[in-house]
């Protein structure tokens, strides 16, 4: 899990994404609308209140993840508190989205609908994705490979084996197109514009 001291942090953070101002306004906010702008906010919140031991934090803590469940069931997006992702991850267009809870996802990543991060059943792992990850459309992650950082995964890209920072991967079956992942996953990052 993100070190206690950066999870307020990254809750602001993706705040932000979302165009908001980072303040605690946005949290309190967050526990009373209906609506997914906040999942991913609340996803932090509770990891930073279940990271405290007093009476306030367990009870903020209870209120945050049950609000945190309501939204991921009327919103389809299977993500457990405890999976450990970096901060600025951003979905642009929402959900569905399905997350392994062993999954490792770093920081600044961009995940469309329809993408599934799951383990192979049966077997040991979950996929590692590295930072500054672009996830396609549909795209699907299986097993326990590691996604190098600056991977740009094409919709419709299906991925089992291990693939090298940098790469541009297109649809179909560990289809590694070109070492120009980079390039396509700038175009798309939040540093450099409002995704829209």
């Amino acid at each position: 899990m993100a070190k206690e001291s950066n999870i307020i942090e990254y809750t602001f953070q993706d705040t932000i994404c979302y165009g908001h101002k980072p303040n605690y306004f946005s949290l309190l906010r967050m526990l009373l609308k209906n609506d997914s702008t906040y999942i991913v906010q609340l996803y932090r919140f509770s990891q930073y209140c279940n990271m405290r031991k007093t009476f306030i934090y367990t009870i903020l803590r209870k209120i945050g993840m049950r609000k945190f469940y309501t939204l991921t069931e009327k919103y389809p997006l299977f993500l457990e508190v405890r999976t450990e992702i970096g901060e600025g991850l951003f979905f642009p267009h929402r959900f569905p989205v399905v997350i392994n809870p062993d999954a490792k996802i770093g920081k600044y990543c961009i995940i469309h609908p329809c993408v599934l991060i799951g383990r192979d059943r049966g077997k040991k792992g979950a996929p590692i994705i590295g930072n500054n990850v672009f996830i396609g459309n549909g795209a699907k992650i299986i097993g326990n490979p590691i996604i190098g950082d600056y991977t740009f995964i094409s919709p419709g890209a299906i991925i089992t084996k291990n693939i090298p920072a940098g790469s541009l991967v297109g649809a179909g079956v560990n289809n590694i197109l070109s070492d120009k992942g980079k390039d396509h996953v700038l175009l798309y990052s939040l540093n450099n514009h409002q995704y829209t």
